[in-house]
């Protein structure tokens, strides 16, 4: 029976991967981003930001469902959100523009260009059309291929990889005005994301400051109102799990968990999943404070990621919290109140309810 038993630690880890948690700043970071966009016009720029593993990349891979969704479902004939990563494909770990437009090029599936295609006489071909190219022809191709598709809105995520191009400061100021411009003759609003550090690159650009606008998803902070939030997360990622005796939840746990995830919903769900794994690996069927504890970060990351939020903190202008949270209290406060029901979030675009 104990392969029985020990199925729920991988139905729980299946449901950290595939079930993204509609938390609170989650939807208003959502909510924030659909109204910047829907009042955007071409050319100008709408930032998201927050901690890593925030949540930056599964609200703009939803917003891509969505917008497709409403447009007919085939991207091929119309996109009007179009999602792609800036990767360093450079020599030397650099950030290379004409790279970016080749896998962007590759992200639209234009038949001249991608290489992605099944058949590998015609990758091949569309490689070395690409080695031809000049980044000014790469990105004429894809400003025809977003107008063709009535694209909208380009999101470009982990921007923040354009400060490795091993250049100059102002080189990494011209290659944002060229993004910028780019936008203008495809036709698109750019949204940029990345972590907190985005912002101070940003601000390099005078042609960029005016036109942008900041949306971001926070972490819960040590306040009454983030602890009480903290609690919902932690009560949902207990859903399913065997814990040890003497443990009811995460929640008993929620200081120390707070702690070290410095309140990021996903990096939440990273550690459970590692504290899961050696559960797993010593053969024990419960969860317990020594898997935990085991998996949580190292005193040194949980500083450089602090002082990460602490740099978004004052680039954003917000004040420093409080006194710390009284997390007993809290929970006592959080156990007083009804049930815990699945989150539901609003999708103004559309108008409907999306439960997780």
């Amino acid at each position: 029976m104990r392969h029985v038993v020990d199925s729920w630690p991988k139905a729980k880890r299946d449901q950290i991967l595939s079930k993204k948690l509609h938390h609170k700043t989650y939807r208003d970071a959502l909510s924030a981003l659909q109204t910047e966009l829907a009042y955007s016009d071409v050319g100008e720029v709408v930032v998201l930001t927050g901690p890593s593993r925030g949540g930056k990349t599964s609200l703009l891979n939803r917003l891509a469902r969505e917008y497709l969704d409403a447009s007919g479902g085939d991207p091929m004939l119309e996109n009007p959100f179009v999602n792609v990563l800036a990767l360093n494909r450079a020599e030397g770990g650099r950030f290379s523009t004409k790279a970016f437009y080749a896998d962007l090029l590759k992200r639209l599936d234009h038949p001249a260009y991608s290489t992605s295609l099944e058949q590998q006489p015609a990758r091949q071909a569309n490689v070395d059309r690409i080695n031809r190219r000049n980044t000014a022809d790469l990105m004429v191709a894809c400003e025809h291929a977003l107008r063709h598709l009535g694209t909208r809105f380009l999101a470009i995520d982990e921007a923040q990889h354009i400060e490795w191009h091993g250049k100059s400061a102002h080189v990494r100021t011209a290659i944002l005005d060229s993004f910028k411009s780019f936008a203008a003759s495809a036709g698109v609003t750019l949204v940029l994301t990345g972590a907190y550090p985005i912002i101070r690159m940003l601000r390099s650009s005078n042609h960029l400051v005016g036109r942008s606008s900041v949306v971001e998803i926070p972490p819960y902070g040590a306040t009454e109102e983030g602890a009480l939030e903290f609690l919902k997360v932690l009560e949902w990622y207990s859903q399913g799990v065997e814990f040890e005796v003497g443990v009811t939840s995460l929640t008993d746990w929620a200081e120390y968990i707070h702690t070290y995830s410095l309140g990021v919903v996903g990096a939440v769900g990273r550690w459970l999943r590692s504290a899961l794994a050696r559960m797993e690996a010593e053969g024990a069927m419960a969860l317990g404070w020594r898997h935990m504890d085991a998996a949580r970060r190292s005193d040194g990351d949980v500083k450089a990621i602090a002082s990460e939020i602490a740099l978004g903190q004052e680039l954003l202008g917000k004040s420093p919290e409080d006194e710390p949270v009284n997390w007993d209290d809290a929970k006592g406060r959080r156990e007083s109140k009804r049930e815990l029901k699945p989150f539901e979030i609003r999708n103004r675009a559309h108008k409907k309810e999306v439960a997780l």
